[in-house]
């Protein structure tokens, strides 16, 4: 029997490698900020802008959540209508099989997905306290508070990164089902 593989939830190697990453590239964006002073970035039309790139990635999250789910639920649904119509049980053990796995794909993509909605979610309201603190004082912020925003603004970057990363993960894998999803072999 052809055993498929299925997609694995994201281990603990690949989480590391997108801390890393984002990491990195604030990093490379803070470096970038230096010639045009070093707390460019914490200004509050910079941190506006970041909440509203996180709310578009959030938006463009949800349609995508969305679109898998439906599709694995519909799928779903076909094949339980498929199962009960058919007298073959050959057949029948086939399709409850592709069922199964459709259902452990969506269960993997659900929690991919709900990662993914938690660190956009927390890099959105991460930003938003980033913000409240630089507008308390916005023409001459205190240092403290240019420290936790500092700090703040490294962390929403690299939960954006991640969140990012994840939704690009989770259109790869729509375009990696198996045709046997797709396909139901005629009755």
């Amino acid at each position: 029997m052809n055993q498929e593989k299925q997609p694995k939830a994201i281990t603990t190697r690949q989480l590391i490698f997108y801390i890393i990453a984002s990491i990195l590239v604030a990093g490379f964006f803070l470096f970038l900020s230096i010639p045009f002073g070093m707390f460019i970035i914490l200004s509050t039309d910079a941190i506006k802008s970041l909440i509203e790139g996180i709310a578009t990635m959030l938006g463009f999250f949800g349609l995508i959540a969305v679109y898998l789910l439906t599709s694995y639920d519909n799928r779903i649904d076909r094949l339980e209508e498929k199962i009960q119509d058919l007298e073959d049980p050959a057949k029948v053990e086939r399709f409850k099989q592709i069922q199964n796995k459709i259902k452990i794909r969506k269960k993997n993509n659900t929690i991919s997905i709900i990662a993914a909605l938690g660190s956009l979610v927390v890099s959105f309201f991460l930003s938003l306290w980033i913000l409240s603190i630089l507008d308390v004082n916005p023409s001459n912020p205190t240092v403290t508070a240019l420290q936790y925003a500092f700090i703040g603004t490294i962390f929403a970057s690299t939960l954006l990164f991640i969140g990012v990363s994840s939704i690009f993960i989770l259109i790869y894998r729509i375009g990696k089902e198996p045709d046997e999803f797709y396909f139901y072999p005629k009755k």
